[in-house]
């Protein structure tokens, strides 16, 4: 099955595709006559795929007796569509081959399809399965936004000159990756010291689709310092959260207010934003990733807390100077086995840069040995 790109569109749904919205999950549907791929439903709350796309996989054209490949257990119970499971019983499917289990507690699929007399195979490609839902799995078990960090840096680890300057280190292709991944988890976060030095939509370009309201826009700005001229302020380009401490002016916070823009307060208590309940927050107002693109003391605060995910960085053949702006500006450890340790999950080589993909390693990768196992076994 072949790796589409991902896009986000409502809390969870990454794991939705349809034909003309690529997405996380795919089926191919494999019989005696005729094979052909397909996608496995919408882009809904609900989380599944609907019964439009679930009836598909038992088509005349494809005909009992196929073999089926999805990416996620088959839901069993009624939600806002009705089971995939009975879909699939309906159309005379003879095997299923699942990569992983569903971590909802609620959905029994893979006990339905056997009940049903259907052969049920769980783990292939399970740890490439994971990747593709690594968002719905950690809104589901979490019960919060996965948090991803981004930063784009030289070798020697700096992300600008010392006067600030920054455009640009990568090169171009890195710089469109970097859209298409704002597509892929559907929120930016930045602190309120980037708007006013950039003064950055954060919207999506290069030419990439994307759905109404991706990307959502997140500013930290604990006593409202934003500008109210700043163009992330326009709400054309997706919704607009600016998540404040304590001591803001609530008479600028209504006046944002009246045009649309959420003025959250969430203090840690020392006049700071919480970034521990950040994701939490995040999740409840339907936000099911959010990618936090800087500076880079906003990318340093959530990787101090251990508030992340997952970490994407850029790095350039370049070197700044011990002068420039670093990436992390972190406390070096009292001895070598303290320093801060990660799970390198790939690299990839774009353009004339490097992508490093990295996560913690006591993170959501953990929920993935029982991911490949049935309940109870």
């Amino acid at each position: 099955m072949q790796k589409k790109s991902l896009i986000w569109k409502k809390p969870s749904t990454s794991l939705r595709c349809r034909k003309d919205l690529p997405g996380r999950i795919r089926w191919l549907a494999l019989s005696s006559s005729r094979m052909g791929p397909s996608s496995a439903g919408d882009t809904t709350k609900s989380r599944r795929p609907p019964r439009g796309n679930s009836r598909a996989a038992g088509s005349r054209r494809r005909g009992p007796g196929a073999s089926l490949y999805v990416t996620l257990e088959p839901c069993s119970h009624q939600g806002r569509t009705p089971p995939c499971t009975e879909a699939l019983i309906a159309a005379g499917i003879v095997e299923v081959h699942v990569a992983l289990a569903d971590p909802n507690e609620k959905v029994d699929g893979l006990r339905r399809l056997q009940d049903a007399g259907i052969r049920v195979r769980l783990g292939l490609l399970g740890a490439a399965a994971f990747a593709l839902n690594e968002v719905f799995i950690t809104n589901t078990v979490k019960k919060r936004a996965l948090v991803a960090l981004k930063s784009a840096q030289s070798l020697d680890g700096r992300i600008a000159l010392p006067d600030g300057a920054s455009q640009w280190i990568t090169g171009d292709a890195a710089r469109q990756r970097g859209h298409r991944l704002r597509r892929r988890y559907g929120a930016v976060l930045v602190g309120v010291g980037t708007v006013i030095a950039d003064d950055p939509l954060l919207n999506i370009r290069y030419g990439l689709s994307a759905p109404d309201g991706v990307p959502a826009r997140i500013v930290l700005d604990s006593k409202l310092r934003i500008p109210e001229q700043a163009r992330i302020l326009n709400r054309e380009y997706g919704p607009v959260f600016l998540y404040v401490a304590d001591g803001y002016d609530r008479e600028k916070a209504a006046r944002l207010e009246e045009r649309g823009i959420a003025v959250i307060p969430l203090s840690d208590g020392e006049g700071r934003v919480d970034l521990a309940a950040l994701p939490f927050d995040l999740y409840r107002r339907g936000v099911g990733g959010v990618l936090v693109e800087g500076g880079g003391g906003v990318v340093t605060a959530f990787f101090r807390g251990r508030h992340w995910d997952k970490y994407h960085l850029f790095i350039a053949p370049k070197f700044l100077g011990t002068e420039g702006k670093p990436a992390l500006a972190l406390a070096s450890p009292p001895e070598m086995a303290a320093a801060p340790a990660l799970r390198l999950v790939q690299t990839e080589k774009i353009g004339g840069d490097v992508l490093l993909e990295c996560e913690p390693k006591e993170g959501i990768r953990q929920c993935l040995p029982a991911l490949l196992k049935k309940r109870g076994s």
